[in-house]
């Protein structure tokens, strides 16, 4: 099923969705998978010791050296402007080829703390794949109109679900060997996701909302037209797009019922939930009559309902 653009202006419209859009990523976090086996944006750098402002030792984990990535990057790139999508594949690419450091003072000892630098380091790459959705959501912070914040790490069959259902064409994941092609697997994903969204008008919180809230909804159900996720949406929603369907026009209505058995489903699947909470039929006046509408009209159009 494509994406619907009426389907997702109710859903933008309902409190729902205007939640969904408003959360932070931390909570979309917690939503998309309430018992993470570690905090989703966190990851243990390397890191060296320093002396006269130069590295004197190994490089190493130590103790507290776990950190945010999110809020590091965020931080990091605080001030720093992106013009293109071009500009921030590139910046990525330097992280994972070329690395980044940070000198820090950690319990009276100064050390260079180090992520990335696959160039300098191939396990460095690794890394880059293992903690993808600290590091791609800190750069969604940075950038919100050029990153996607990454949180399928351990759901990849989820997201193929959701191009699969909504038209979102994921590239073939390259092989285990090619460590660096799998680092950089993730800007060939934020791509297609970014062409999505503009291709549909989203803003980078309503496609947030879109991949780690509307798409369980709208998945959960196999209905064709997709409205009977009203269910898990809520009494008020279905409410308001009763009232909508029934203040249509004359001739919008007409139009509704010319383009055939598929417009029909959504209207009669509202009309079906609905009912059931207020024990009478949802009634839809049409054409110049005032009869109230008791059973599906018979159609002869077979066009499908976008």
């Amino acid at each position: 099923m494509p994406f619907s653009s009426f389907v997702w202006k109710l859903y933008i419209a309902s409190e729902e969705g205007r939640s969904a859009i408003a959360r932070d990523l931390a909570e979309h976090a917690a939503a998309f998978s309430p018992s993470p086996r570690t905090p989703p944006f966190e990851f243990a750098l390397y890191s060296a010791p320093l002396e006269n402002g130069e590295v004197s030792g190994p490089v190493t984990q130590v103790d507290n050296s776990t950190v945010d990535l999110r809020s590091l990057f965020r931080s990091n790139y605080s001030g720093h402007e992106l013009s293109t999508l071009e500009e921030a594949e590139h910046l990525f690419t330097s992280i994972a080829d070329e690395g980044l450091e940070w000198r820090i003072d950690l319990d009276k000892e100064k050390r260079a703390f180090v992520y990335g630098g696959g160039k300098i380091d191939v396990s460095a790459y690794e890394d880059i794949i293992l903690s993808i959705q600290g590091l791609s959501s800190g750069m969604h912070e940075a950038f919100p109109e050029f990153f996607f914040p990454y949180l399928f790490s351990c759901s990849f069959d989820r997201l193929q679900r959701i191009g699969d259902r909504f038209g979102i064409s994921l590239p073939e994941i390259p092989g285990r060997r090619k460590v660096r092609d799998r680092a950089l697997y993730y800007l060939h994903v934020n791509r297609e996701m970014q062409r999505f969204r503009r291709e549909h008008g989203l803003s980078p919180a309503e496609l947030n909302a879109f991949l780690y809230d509307f798409t369980e909804k709208e998945m959960g159900d196999r209905s064709p037209a997709g409205f009977l996720v009203l269910r898990k949406f809520g009494f008020s929603w279905a409410a308001r797009v009763a009232t909508e369907i029934s203040s249509f026009s004359t001739r919008r209505k007409r139009v509704l019922y010319r383009i055939g058995r598929q417009a029909w489903k959504p209207v009669e699947a509202i009309w079906r939930w609905y009912g059931a909470f207020r024990r009478e039929a949802l009634c839809i006046r049409y054409g110049e009559s005032s009869t109230t509408v008791s059973t599906t009209p018979t159609f002869s159009s077979t066009l499908p309902y976008e």
